[in-house]
C-alpha cells in the first residue's frame, strides 16, 4: 500500500485506535526477525531430519468432501441445544469437580456432546441476523471494535486475552465458517496432545480458566489437547461477553461497520481479499547454520546438515506467493505430507518406540508422548508419506477414525502403503484394546511466513495476521502453538501500552 493510500485510509480512525494501530504497526515490524528465526526452526528440521520426503511438489489430490447433512428446522435446533448451564457455570462446574480424571472427562464429554456453549453463536435466537446485524449488535462508538476471523485456538485465545484484558473497552466479534448450519460451528476435533508452559497462557487468561489449564499436565506445563483448550477458550470468551457468528457462508463484503477499529485474521493463511503492501524484497536467501538436532527421544536422528559437516549452512531461498514468502531448498520448496496416529495410551510407548526404532531408517516415523498426568497421558506418531499415499488416505478419511473403523472399511488401503507403515498400523491395533487410537486426516507441512504483517488491509480497515495466518509451525518440532500464544501476549501488552500513553 502507498503511503499516500496509507494516509487516506486513516482518515477513517478515530484518535485511539490510530494510536493502537500505530502501535501494532511498529511491533509486527521490530518482531520479524524473531518471528522468522522462530519459522525457521521448522525448515531446517525438514531440511535435516525429513529430507527423504522433500521433493515431490506436485499438486496434491483434492480431498473428498464429506457428505452433506441435512437441513435441520432452525426453531427446532434452538430448541434441542438450549444450554443446561450458562458458561459461566461451565466453568464452575468443572473447576468444583477435584478427581482431576473425572474433570477431564467431563470437559471431554462436553466437547463430544457438543455442548451448546461450544456451538451456538451469539446470535442464535435472532433467525435473520446475518454478519450486519452482528456489527450492529456488537459494536459501539466509544470502545475498540475488534473484528477476528476464525475461531480456532489462536482466535479464541486472542479473543479471552483481549476481552479479560479490556472489559467493556473493548467490544469483540469472532468470525467463523466451521459450520454447517447458520449459528452453529462443528465440534473441536483436533485430539492433539500439545506442549504449553501453564504460565505462557496466564497472564491474560481469567484464573477460573487457567485454573484448569494448569491441573491436568506434568510440572508446569499444561498439555491438554487442543481441541480441550479450544473448548475453555470458548467457554472463557463466551463468560466474558465476546460476540460469536458462525455461518458456512461468511460474507465479508458486508464487514462495513464504519465503528470496527482494525481485523485480525486468525484464519490459518485461508482469508481471501486481503492486500499488503511490501517492506521485504520478493526473494532472498536466508543461511539457517548447522547445528544438532537431539530427538532420539521420538525415534528420529539428524540425517543431513549435521554439524562439523559441509556445507556449514543450509542456504534457503525465501520467495514472495501473495501475502507470503515461502522457504525454497534450491529449486524445491519445502514441503512433506504426513498424518497423525493418535491417542496411542501411555503404556504402549515404549513398546511402540521399540517397533518404530528398527523400521526408521528415513525418519518416516516421529512418536511423541503427551505430557498430562499419568492417569490421563496419550501420545501421537506423526508419519511421513508419499504423495501418492496422501491422496489414498484423503480420499476415504474425512475426520478422526479409530484405526479397527478404518481398516474395515477400507480393507484394501493398507496395501497402497509404505510396508513398514501398514506393519505398524497392524501392531497397534493388536495392542489396541481399548480401541482408543485413532488415525486422523492427512496433511502437508508447506510452511510460509507473513513479512508483511504491518501492512495488511482488508474491507478497507487495517488487518494483523496471527497464529498460522502469520507463519506455519512444524507440529515435529513445536514452533507453532507456543510460538503464537506468545506474540498474543504481546499483542495485548502493545495494545494495552499504547491506551495508556
Amino acid at each position: 500500500m502507498s503511503n499516500s493510500n496509507k494516509q487516506n485510509q486513516k482518515k477513517y480512525y478515530n484518535n485511539s485506535d490510530l494510536k493502537v494501530i500505530s502501535s501494532l504497526e511498529k511491533f509486527y515490524r521490530e518482531s520479524k526477525n524473531t518471528v522468522l528465526n522462530n519459522a525457521a526452526q521448522g525448515w531446517f528440521f525438514t531440511a535435516s531430519m525429513d529430507r527423504h520426503y522433500i521433493g515431490n511438489n506436485k499438486s496434491a489430490g483434492k480431498r473428498k468432501l464429506p457428505p452433506t447433512e441435512l437441513k435441520i428446522n432452525h426453531a427446532k435446533k434452538i430448541k434441542d441445544y438450549v444450554p443446561v448451564r450458562s458458561a459461566a457455570q461451565t466453568i464452575e462446574f468443572l473447576n468444583e469437580e477435584t478427581d482431576i480424571v473425572l474433570k477431564y472427562n467431563k470437559l471431554k464429554d462436553l466437547i463430544i456432546n457438543s455442548d451448546p456453549n461450544l456451538t451456538m453463536d451469539s446470535f442464535v435466537d435472532k433467525t435473520e441476523a446475518d454478519i450486519t446485524v452482528a456489527q450492529d449488535i456488537c459494536f459501539s462508538e466509544k470502545a475498540l471494535n475488534i473484528v477476528i476471523i476464525g475461531g480456532g485456538i489462536t482466535g479464541l485465545y486472542l479473543a479471552s486475552s483481549l476481552k479479560n484484558t479490556f472489559g467493556k473497552k473493548a467490544n469483540i466479534l469472532v468470525l467463523d465458517n466451521r459450520s454447517d448450519s447458520e449459528h452453529f460451528r462443528k465440534i473441536f476435533d483436533r485430539e492433539w496432545v500439545t506442549h504449553i508452559h501453564a504460565e505462557l497462557v496466564q497472564k491474560y487468561t481469567p484464573p477460573n480458566i487457567w485454573q484448569l489449564l494448569d491441573c491436568f499436565g506434568l510440572g508446569d506445563l499444561a498439555g491438554l489437547p487442543i481441541n480441550m483448550m479450544e473448548a475453555l477458550f470458548m467457554l472463557s470468551c463466551k463468560e466474558l461477553g465476546v460476540h460469536f457468528y458462525f455461518s458456512p457462508n461468511l460474507d465479508f463484503s458486508k464487514l462495513k461497520n464504519s465503528s470496527i477499529s482494525f481485523f485480525f485474521d486468525a484464519t490459518g493463511g485461508r482469508l481471501e481479499g486481503c492486500e499488503y503492501g511490501s517492506s521485504t524484497p520478493p526473494e532472498f536467501t536466508l543461511n539457517l547454520p548447522n547445528k544438532p538436532m537431539e530427538y532420539s527421544f521420538a525415534g528420529v536422528k539428524q540425517l543431513f546438515y549435521k554439524p562439523g559437516t559441509m556445507p556449514g549452512f543450509v542456504n534457503t531461498i525465501l520467495r514472495a506467493s501473495g501475502p507470503f514468502h515461502i522457504p525454497y531448498l534450491g529449486q524445491t520448496r519445502i514441503l512433506t505430507h504426513l498424518f497423525k496416529i493418535t491417542g496411542i495410551p501411555q503404556s504402549l510407548f515404549s513398546e511402540v518406540l521399540d517397533f518404530i526404532l528398527p523400521i526408521n531408517s528415513k525418519n518416516t516415523f516421529y512418536i511423541w508422548n503427551g505430557v498430562l498426568i499419568e492417569e490421563l497421558n496419550h501420545g501421537l506418531v506423526l508419519i511421513n508419506i508419499s504423495i501418492e499415499e496422501y491422496d489414498i488416505l484423503s480420499s476415504v478419511i474425512d475426520n478422526p477414525v479409530n484405526l479397527i473403523s478404518f481398516i474395515d472399511n477400507n480393507p484394501d488401503k493398507l496395501n497402497s502403503l509404505n510396508k513398514h507403515i501398514y506393519s505398524l498400523i497392524g501392531r497397534l491395533i493388536e495392542l489396541d484394546e481399548g480401541n482408543n487410537i485413532k488415525i486422523n486426516p492427512p496433511f502437508r507441512y508447506a510452511p510460509y511466513i507473513n513479512l508483511n504483517g504491518e501492512l495488511g488491509t482488508f474491507q478497507g480497515k487495517q488487518i494483523f495476521p496471527v497464529g498460522d495466518s502469520y507463519f506455519c509451525g512444524h507440529p515435529k518440532v513445536g514452533n507453532g502453538l507456543w510460538t503464537h500464544l506468545g506474540f498474543i501476549n504481546h499483542i495485548v501488552q502493545e495494545i494495552q501500552t499504547s491506551l495508556k500513553s
